[in-house]
């Protein structure tokens, strides 16, 4: 139970080739990336967020969830 604000946080990277760096990954907008938009449906299904990070290596998935927002699955 996530009460009084708090915060979980999911981070799963790696320092592989990455993805496209068109911005795509983080606009959810894009439904092409099916991959993408069912993770960023399920973070959103326990009110969470998800996050999209490419750093000059690889590529970091963060999803936040606030103990104040979140709704059982």
């Amino acid at each position: 139970d996530l009460g009084g604000g708090a915060v979980a946080t999911l981070v799963v990277e790696d320092d592989g080739k990455g993805l496209s760096r068109s911005g795509a990954a983080n606009d959810p907008d894009v439904t092409s990336c099916w991959g993408m938009a069912v993770m960023r449906e399920r973070a959103a299904a326990v009110g969470g967020e998800l996050r999209i990070e490419q750093p000059a290596r690889g590529t970091r998935v963060i999803v936040e969830v606030r103990g104040d927002t979140h709704r059982a699955a």
